[in-house]
């Protein structure tokens, strides 16, 4: 798929629920986009909503900060070879830069969004 070269759009100020659909349309239309991948069967994933609201407003304006149920959408699943969750995703102008399993501290997870805006700015 041949992504966009049009101007990208500014990403929302919140954590957006996407569909299978509107992520792939998410990658064409956003430089950075974070992508939390969960179900609503998991403990942890409960836990980790709120660590990655809190680290998309520490981070507002970035990137788009996103959650993708598995459940619904279980062909991301199989796409992004999702076995176990949370994961989280990162990608760079639609391609995946960072794939981090499990559930993550705030301060990791800023850290490594941090390593990624400084590689897209080299």
């Amino acid at each position: 798929m041949r992504r966009s070269t049009t101007k990208l759009k500014l990403p929302p100020p919140d954590v957006v629920e996407l569909s299978a659909d509107e992520l792939e349309r998410a990658l064409n239309t956003y430089k950075i986009v974070v992508v939390d991948l969960y179900t609503s069967w998991c403990p942890p994933c409960q836990v980790y909503k709120g660590i990655f609201e809190q680290v998309a407003r520490d981070n507002k304006g970035i990137a788009l900060f996103s959650r993708v149920n598995l459940d619904k959408n279980p062909e991301v699943a199989v796409k992004y070879d999702i076995t176990s969750v949370p994961t989280t995703l990162i990608f760079v102008g639609g391609k995946l830069v960072r794939k981090l399993i499990g559930l993550l501290p705030r301060h990791l997870l800023n850290r490594e969004l941090r390593n990624v805006i400084g590689y897209t700015r080299r």
